[in-house]
């Protein structure tokens, strides 16, 4: 870290125009209406970012010198992204929910934050708005939560394989275009909902009640893969 030593000491417009002249500096165009005032990451975040884009540039160095770089796929691996709270912090609230404690000992308000009593969090708001077209956002089985990009002309999946989605008894069950899903309110409805994905991608019209034997499929489905997997619901 000791090449970013000082950096986080700029103030916000030091910050933007140092920004701003490394932008310029590495060739991308300049475009003045995009500046904004920003805070930047920590110090140890960035670090890592980029000790990536180093290393990185030394595998592609390398793949290029043997002749490789054409025959290789470079694939970044993360988890589903847009999450609403921090999970690291829950086991300290000791099962009060996040929000109760945040309003009685935190001061989010606008001008306050980045001090030290304040507790920054996304919210489901910013984080449906990261996921957007797909509905909701991690830890949930809607497609915000689990749709992930696919190298398609590498691999193509079998179009009737079934696929199963369980965590926090948010589940899912796919074959081809068609997904059944349940969720809890204020989540979901608490009832089993079916979505054709190649014609509604965002999960807003259930079509549970016009295609029911479709959704009696899937149900099926549904209860062998719960039972191939040993699945244990919560209400159970």
């Amino acid at each position: 870290m000791a090449f970013l030593n000082g950096l986080y000491l700029l103030n916000w417009g030091e910050a933007t125009s140092h920004g701003y002249q490394l932008v310029r500096r590495v060739g991308a165009p300049a475009n003045h209406n995009a500046i904004h005032h920003f805070k930047l990451l920590p110090l140890q975040y960035d670090a890592i970012a980029s000790l990536i884009d180093h290393h990185l540039a030394r595998v592609i160095s390398y793949l290029e010198s043997t002749g490789e770089l054409d025959n290789t796929l470079v694939l970044f691996m993360s988890d589903n992204d847009a999450e609403v709270k921090l999970l690291e912090v829950l086991p300290a609230m000791a099962g009060v929910p996040p929000v109760q404690v945040i309003r009685e000992f935190y001061n989010n308000e606008l001008e306050h934050l980045g001090n030290v009593d304040s507790f920054v969090w996304h919210g489901p708001r910013l984080a449906c708005a990261a996921t957007a077209p797909s509905k909701g956002y991690k830890a949930q089985a809607s497609e915000g939560g689990i749709h992930c990009p696919s190298s398609e002309e590498v691999y193509e999946g079998g179009r009737q394989d079934v696929t199963g989605w369980e965590l926090f008894g948010r589940r899912a069950i796919q074959r081809g275009k068609w997904k059944a899903l349940y969720q809890l309110a204020p989540l979901g409805s608490d009832k089993w909902e079916l979505y054709d994905l190649s014609r509604d991608a965002g999960e807003v019209h259930s079509l549970a009640g016009q295609e029911p034997a479709v959704l009696n499929t899937l149900l099926v489905e549904w209860e062998l893969y719960s039972t191939e997997t040993g699945l244990y619901l919560p209400e159970q």
